[in-house]
């Protein structure tokens, strides 16, 4: 092999090396954006849980549904039935729906 040949190969070889990490992207990363899409997949199937939950106390109240106002009543503005005590507890981190 003369060497203009091997100087070819080596040249190729690099060029090809090279190719290899600019365009190709790693697999780590590759792992990382699919743990990302399993987790904003799960976060969407979670979001639309809740949409449709809303949708229904929606639904629910523009029907005048006495039981949804009621409970309405009671969780958001404290109130009770006659006879009844409420109990103050301590706010947690979480936000009412």
């Amino acid at each position: 092999m003369s060497r203009i040949d091997l100087l070819i190969t080596v040249i190729v070889a690099i060029g090809i090396f090279i190719c290899f990490f600019l365009f190709v992207p790693p697999v780590s990363q590759i792992n990382h954006l699919k743990e990302e899409l399993l987790q904003q997949q799960a976060e969407h199937e979670k979001l639309e849980t809740k949409i449709a939950e809303l949708e229904q106390q929606i639904d629910k109240i523009k029907r005048h549904d006495p039981e949804e106002i009621e409970r309405i009543a009671r969780d958001r503005h404290g109130y009770s039935l006659e006879g009844e005590e409420i109990y103050p507890l301590p706010a947690s981190n979480s936000a009412t729906p």
